[in-house]
């Protein structure tokens, strides 16, 4: 029998920003890009959005996704310089 494999909660946040980034639900193949780039079944990918199986610590994700802006920001700021 294989092994399962073990996501950690930094992937596993990662990985639904990544989702809502790609705009998943709404657009159509955004699942399954992610799912290409992550190496992670579509199913697991989907519960770990809807929150239903192993989901990544909300307050987690919230920082990850603050991250991300305050480094967008940052990017576009050196941009228009």
């Amino acid at each position: 029998m294989a092994k399962r494999k073990r996501y950690s909660d930094d992937f596993r946040a990662s990985a639904v920003l990544m989702l809502e980034a790609a705009g998943y639900p709404d657009k159509e193949g955004a699942l399954t890009q992610v799912s290409k780039a992550t190496d992670v079944p579509l199913s697991t990918l989907s519960r770990w959005f809807k929150k239903k199986q192993n989901p990544a610590p909300t307050d987690l994700v919230n920082k990850k996704r603050l991250d991300f802006v305050a480094a967008l920001r940052a990017e576009i700021a050196n941009a228009l310089q």
